[in-house]
């Protein structure tokens, strides 16, 4: 016990060990799936059209390797952002422990479970990275959009910065906030849940121990991963919708307006009466696609980290 009433653990690995397993996790990750990211940034965006369309599309103007437009930008943001995540992750699981935050002096009476510790130490690491690597983050979601000729990275961030200033590096983050704040906590509780709830089915598979070990990480990162992808989903429309504005600030709730006027005029008469369903629905059109996304890009990042 510290003199200031923590107690005193050795974490498992290192900071450094930690942000290198999850930069390296982030660079296959965001290989392997660019071309769905591709797909679900333009399924984002108006006119609303299908995967085969987009695909179909993107292979006939730029050939196979277009399935990979924006890839650069992705390793750029995700190959230091993920690092970042986990080694801030692994910080706050040395100092916020939920036995810690019982026994340090003012919160013994506070019931603090460790569902809440681990949405905390989620939420806390992906929001500080996120903001950090916010400005890759639009440069990604411009390119893969279609609508911005940029060269290259360098060049994106000089012009954004030149005609739009720093709000146009930090374009969207409010609804980045939204949407990875929550993602991440409810990712990382939601991972432990499902980690110890999984376990005693896979130790009936008779796999050894470091075998049961990986398959309970992966499954349960899946399955957090989806859980928690279509709980902000719509966010994440909010904040593709955003980004890609030049000429104006688009906040949040202009974004969701946006989303649901150009939903409207897309139906015709005959579907008035339902349009403000659909508009509203609209911001989930794409969400099968990020749910294939979001679940394998955790799932590599769980085994590295925690495997």
């Amino acid at each position: 016990m510290g003199a200031n009433g923590w107690k005193k653990e050795q974490p498992k690995s290192s900071v450094t060990g930690s942000m290198l397993a999850g930069s390296l996790s982030g660079a296959l990750s965001a290989t392997a799936l660019q071309p769905l990211e591709v797909v679900k940034t333009r399924q984002q965006l108006p006119p609303s059209r299908s995967v085969r369309q987009i695909v179909s599309v993107l292979v006939e103007q730029k050939g196979v390797l277009g399935l990979w437009t924006g890839l650069s930008a992705s390793l750029y943001r995700t190959v230091p952002g993920v690092g970042l995540y986990f080694g801030i992750l692994h910080t706050l699981q040395a100092t916020t422990k939920s036995d810690r935050w019982l026994s340090h002096p003012g919160f013994e009476s506070m019931a603090i479970t460790p569902a809440f510790t681990h949405f905390f130490q989620g939420a806390t690491a992906r929001g500080l990275a996120a903001t950090v690597l916010l400005p890759f983050t639009v440069v990604k979601a411009r390119i893969e959009s279609g609508l911005f000729q940029y060269s290259n990275v360098r060049q994106a961030l000089i012009l954004i910065a030149t005609r739009e200033g720093a709000q146009g590096l930090f374009r969207g983050l409010g609804a980045t906030l939204l949407r990875d704040v929550p993602y991440s906590g409810t990712y990382f509780a939601a991972y432990s849940y499902f980690k110890q709830k999984f376990q005693p089915h896979i130790d009936q598979l008779g796999l050894d121990e470091s075998g049961s070990t990986a398959l309970n990480a992966a499954t349960s990162a899946c399955v957090a991963g989806g859980v928690a992808s279509a709980i902000t989903h719509p966010f994440d429309v909010a904040k593709t919708t955003t980004q890609v504005q030049q000429s104006k600030h688009l906040g949040i709730v202009d974004a969701f307006k946006t989303i649901y006027q150009v939903q409207q005029n897309r139906l015709s008469d005959e579907q008035y009466c339902n349009s403000r369903t659909h508009a509203f629905l609209f911001v989930y059109n794409p969400m099968s696609t990020n749910i294939v996304i979001s679940p394998f890009s955790v799932a590599d990042g769980a085994f590295f980290f925690f495997f």
